[in-house]
């Protein structure tokens, strides 16, 4: 007699320069039976080269609008690593658990403040990101957050990974 149905979801698996994940299982389970779940595992390498670099300088936090949230500026200087130029418009990502908005910005246009992610776009005809470190654009925000911890976990530029350096 069937007990139910259930999904067994693998967890995604880190090692050695590669990254395991296998797809979810169904699965129907029966009462005194043994039941079988096969996982398989299909490993792909991290690619750990990243084409972009970005300086954050942080600024000192101040007390923000409500009760348990800070206010900082955050300056981003944004550099192309590649070989090839990035045109205008491109996306930049900063991610930090704690952000929940924003009330500035400069030479970038705000997309949305979602999940602790700011999402924007640089788009002015300058702003183009020049193969080889050719130039080095700033881009910014006074960001509102619900710690006064401003260190982003992440940034990305069209969705590629940057190296990350900070300065206060």
């Amino acid at each position: 007699m069937p007990v139910g149905t259930y999904t067994v979801t693998a967890p995604q698996i880190t090692i050695a320069g590669y990254q395991f994940t296998a797809q979810p299982q169904t699965v129907t389970v029966s009462e005194g039976q043994t039941t079988t779940v096969v996982i398989t595992y299909v490993g792909t390498p991290i690619n750990n080269s990243t084409n972009c670099s970005v300086t954050v300088q942080i600024g000192t936090p101040w007390q923000g609008p409500a009760a348990g949230t800070y206010q900082n500026v955050i300056n981003l200087f944004v550099t192309n690593n590649d070989t090839e130029t990035v045109p205008v418009p491109w996306t930049i990502a900063i991610t930090n658990a704690n952000y929940q908005a924003i009330s500035g910005y400069w030479n970038l246009a705000i997309d949305s403040v979602q999940n602790g992610t700011i999402t924007g776009q640089a788009q002015s005809s300058w702003e183009a990101l020049q193969k080889n470190q050719g130039n080095t654009v700033n881009v910014g925000m006074i960001v509102t957050s619900g710690s006064s911890d401003f260190t982003p976990s992440s940034i990305t530029i069209n969705g590629s990974p940057c190296t990350i350096t900070i300065t206060h």
